[in-house]
């Protein structure tokens, strides 16, 4: 990664934080000050823009693109593009301190599944079709692939009240499983567990910290409903399975049976 535009599978060099930085300008990637002071940087706080070195320490720079020893970042790397920019000082474009940081977030958000985030949503899709397939060779690992269709449709009414229920999750997720044994409901798992905790940790950060979410009412009581470390209740109801059905076919079944 390079640790000032934050690209992965760049050409990259390495630089130690001990040598002299003075011809790369790094001066040009200082955290604003309205930034840092910013509720952005509330609950990090400028330790957000520490990384233990006194050469690096108030730049807006890309984590992964370090390297520590310890706590303490000895090294970084960044793409040829960022540093030929950064050495005739100029801003290099990419930069995410170019108005390209988006902030960041908690990290139990970075564990969320998919249905867990649906279920948090203001806005939601009327249809989502997930199709397991299963190759014919039983060495093989059952994999998760498809194709993605897309339609006009008018937009669904926004919720004042979260979470969804089971059923509005429910109704618009078919699964369809093409091969050649029985589908195992097992295999639902993973891919549409829930967990509690973390829905309502989620529900209730945006309501204090995304403005869309100020006038949101959250019902526990609806969190009640659901289950807890497992598969959406119900699921079972929604899976398809054929022997010889193609991709196609079964995204048209699914839009028909929604």
């Amino acid at each position: 990664m390079c640790t000032i535009c934050s690209c992965y599978d760049c050409d990259v060099i390495s630089a130690a934080l001990s040598d002299d930085l003075e011809p790369y300008h790094l001066d040009l990637l200082c955290v604003p000050e309205y930034l840092m002071s910013s509720e952005l940087a509330a609950g990090n706080g400028s330790l957000h823009f520490t990384y233990g070195n006194a050469c690096i320490d108030g730049l807006m720079l890309a984590p992964g693109g370090l390297v520590y020893d310890v706590s303490a970042a000895v090294g970084m790397t960044a793409c040829k593009s960022c540093v030929s920019t950064l050495c005739s000082n100029k801003m290099s474009q990419l930069a995410l301190v170019n108005n390209l940081y988006r902030g960041s977030l908690p990290p139990e958000f970075l564990s969320l599944m998919w249905v867990e985030e649906n279920i948090c949503v203001i806005y939601s899709i009327t249809t989502h079709v997930t199709r397991f397939s299963q190759p014919s060779d039983p060495a093989q690992p059952k994999v998760f692939h498809g194709n993605t269709c897309t339609h006009d449709m008018n937009v669904m009414s926004t919720f004042s009240v979260l979470l969804w229920t089971i059923m509005d999750i429910n109704g618009f997720i078919s699964v369809v499983f093409i091969g050649p044994e029985k589908f195992d409901l097992k295999w639902l798992a993973t891919l549409f567990q829930v967990q509690k905790q973390k829905i309502w940790f989620c529900l209730t950060w945006l309501t204090h910290n995304n403005h869309l979410y100020a006038g949101i009412s959250l019902d526990e009581t609806i969190l009640d409903t659901y289950p807890d470390n497992s598969a959406l209740t119900g699921l079972c109801d929604a899976v398809m399975q054929d022997y010889e059905l193609n991709a196609s076919t079964a995204y048209l079944i699914c839009e028909h049976s929604r």
